[in-house]
């Protein structure tokens, strides 16, 4: 490996030693304790939209609607749009 790529995999190497394996957060604001044993079940699929920035946040909270919600799907980009009545987005 190049150097500057085995600075970048010691950086999230350390990061991840620092944070919870379940919740993803760091380990002085882990959220275990205040989440479900089993992801609750929804009677629907419910749909997040996240946007990408978000995504690469430590303490982004869509990882932790994972745990919570079984039946959930998380869709990452930088915009959606909304479909106008009668049109289908695109």
């Amino acid at each position: 490996m190049e150097p500057d790529m085995l600075k970048d995999f010691a950086l999230v190497n350390k990061s991840s030693q620092r944070d919870c394996l379940r919740c993803r957060r760091p380990r002085t604001t882990c959220l275990c304790e205040s989440l479900p044993d089993c992801p609750l079940r929804s009677v629907g699929t419910v749909l997040i939209l996240q946007h990408v920035f978000e995504a690469k946040r430590r303490m982004a909270t869509v990882p932790l609607m994972n745990l919570v919600l079984r039946n959930s799907q998380v869709y990452r980009q930088r915009s959606f749009r909304v479909a106008r009545r009668g049109k289908a987005a695109g």
